[in-house]
């Protein structure tokens, strides 16, 4: 998960992960600004999501 969102983390953002927690921390000096970062993480770790689940069902079929 945090491999699929790299791409699109900025100087604002940092990604760790520790054991099977995932964390970002999100650094930005405007609500507004904040909102749209954790906006756009958050769709790219629903559409990272769906696609493990998909390739996990199609594994194990």
């Amino acid at each position: 998960m945090a491999a699929a969102i790299r791409p699109d983390n900025t100087d604002a953002m940092e990604t760790t992960v520790e054991g099977d927690t995932l964390s970002t921390r999100i650094s930005r000096e405007t609500v507004g600004g904040l909102q749209s970062t954790v906006d756009d993480t958050v769709v790219n770790l629903t559409v990272a999501d769906a696609i493990v689940d998909t390739t996990r069902t199609h594994i194990y079929e």
